[in-house]
């Protein structure tokens, strides 16, 4: 079963009046992976279960609740919210002073933005009202079901100082919409692919260079990133490299303490090995950071890794990357 169009349609507009500067949030349905898995899923044109996918290389899931309710893994899992408490845990380059660092995380975090009545109203679909990482957790697939949604809670952002209620609205903010097996993105499903800065959306096309323009052209910069993300880890928001010196400037983030020195690797690459390498534990401070010395007949790739983590890969931007609107 199902829900119909027109109970999709009456979720939108009635939340999308509620919710304010957040109104585009109830029309979509929404996926957040790492930069590499992003090369990945455009090269396939699909979202896969953890079943159907195989092994995954850069694998940001909590790893302890994997094996809460093994049936969470035979389905495609989307959300109705961005913002997630996941997100908050596993986006952007944390610090590796940073206690609850996951070695996996989203370095760099793309959205899949997805397109709410081409997905909830396919006649396989199911929901669940809170996260599906629950034991004896059971989805519903019908209207009744999706009626008893709490959406009050799965798109509460306010601060709440109750412990238990946060758990409650960490939790309901986690209600998934399920597929069996695999989700194709063609046909109206996907409407973008959205990143925080350019320097984000260059390094997915050079990852995905080759594969089909259907999803390429999907690649999109947010004008406002918090819509979408945190933005609460550190990530670059400038490369530049002019004559034989690279200028970076670095978003810190939320808990870099003044004077702290991050460990930074940069790679100018040359017919795909690296070329020159300089390594540095660096503060960062209000000006960008411009380091000389690299090859200047070199104009091919590079690879930026900031606190062991990803932060840049790709050509030296030329170009501005395309915006994200309605």
């Amino acid at each position: 079963m199902a829900i119909s169009l027109r109970r999709a349609e009456q979720h939108a507009k009635e939340w999308a009046a509620k919710l304010g500067s957040r109104s585009r949030w109830p029309k979509h349905l929404f996926f957040a992976s790492h930069v590499t898995t992003a090369a990945k899923i455009i090269a396939s044109g699909c979202l896969r279960s953890r079943d159907t996918v195989g092994r995954i290389e850069h694998d940001v899931a909590n790893q302890e609740a994997l094996g809460t309710n093994r049936d969470a893994w035979k389905y495609v899992r989307l959300y109705f919210r961005p913002r997630t408490d996941f997100h908050l845990r596993t986006e952007g380059i944390k610090l590796l002073t940073d206690r609850w660092r996951f070695d996996a995380h989203m370095s760099i975090p793309f959205m899949f933005v997805l397109n709410l009545d081409k997905v909830v109203t396919r006649h396989d679909a199911s929901f669940c009202d809170r996260k599906m990482a629950h034991v004896g957790i059971v989805p519903g697939s019908d209207e009744t079901y999706f009626d008893t949604i709490d959406f009050a809670k799965v798109y509460h952002e306010a601060p709440i100082s109750d412990p238990q209620l946060r758990r409650e609205i960490n939790d309901r903010g986690m209600a998934e919409v399920l597929v069996p097996d695999e989700l194709p993105l063609r046909d109206g499903v996907l409407e973008a692919i959205v990143c925080r800065t350019q320097i984000d959306a260059l390094t997915l096309q050079y990852l995905a260079r080759g594969q089909d323009r259907y999803f390429l052209d999907k690649i999109r910069v947010s004008t406002r990133p918090v819509e979408l993300f945190f933005c609460w880890g550190a990530y670059v928001e400038d490369f530049q490299f002019s004559g034989n010196a690279l200028t970076l400037r670095v978003r810190a983030s939320r808990d870099y303490k003044q004077g702290q020195a991050l460990k930074f690797r940069i790679v100018q690459e040359r017919g795909g090995s690296p070329h020159m390498v300089w390594n540095a534990n660096v503060a960062l401070a209000d000006k960008p950071l411009r380091i000389s010395g690299f090859d200047a007949n070199v104009q091919e790739s590079w690879l930026v890794e900031i606190e062991d983590a990803l932060a840049f890969c790709g050509r030296a931007p030329s170009i501005h990357a395309n915006v994200f609107k309605n």
